[in-house]
């Protein structure tokens, strides 16, 4: 479990959930075969520093819990050229996963305008859950904590090379780290309040 260990070892801020909540026998689940839909969060910082996550997202209500939302893969990335790489990894990753719906991508408002002039449809995030990301914490915790969120194998294993601990640590300020504000809004968007 070494690849989210940044989680399990954090002695500062308390976590969002731990490392083992997202984990089944202490190991990421399998690439989903199906889901509903894949849920695509991108964040960005004033440097151009961006955070994406991808989740395969099930709203089957007759699945156990722990099926409500599944990271599979994330990005901690720049803004150059993003447009293009999220729609078309949110669409491989909707064929991977056999997303009945599709993939919907959700940015945040200010970046609304260039996906939009290159002619993709997205969807804004809420800016006031940009604005609250400790709304938005605790909004996701119990959630996670509960067993509906799972991370699967890619992702599990990019976290090795790119650790994903630092989003999952919640330190009040939210607003400071892309990867941790698209890691909460693509759960919000997931598993709602």
């Amino acid at each position: 479990m070494a690849a989210l260990g940044a989680v399990q070892a954090s002695t500062g801020p308390a976590p969002l959930g731990h490392a083992v909540d997202l984990l089944v026998d202490e190991r990421p689940v399998a690439m989903p075969k199906w889901c509903t839909s894949i849920v695509t969060a991108l964040v960005a910082d004033v440097t151009g520093r961006a955070g994406v996550m991808f989740f395969a997202h099930h709203m089957d209500p007759n699945l156990p819990a722990e099926a409500r939302a599944t990271l599979v893969d994330f990005w901690d990335t720049n803004l150059a050229d993003i447009h293009q790489r999220v729609v078309d990894r949110t669409v491989k990753l909707s064929r991977v996963c056999g997303a009945a719906q599709g993939g919907y991508v959700y940015v945040m408002p200010e970046l609304l305008s260039g996906f939009e002039a290159r002619g993709f449809v997205v969807t804004p995030i809420a800016a006031e859950w940009l604005r609250r990301g400790d709304d938005l914490a605790i909004c996701v915790r119990s959630h996670i904590a509960s067993g509906r969120v799972k991370v699967a194998e890619p992702a599990f294993d990019e976290s090795r090379n790119l650790p994903l601990g630092g989003a999952l640590v919640f330190q009040g300020e939210a607003g400071n780290d892309p990867l941790r504000l698209a890691w909460l809004a693509g759960l919000r968007l997931c598993v709602g309040d």
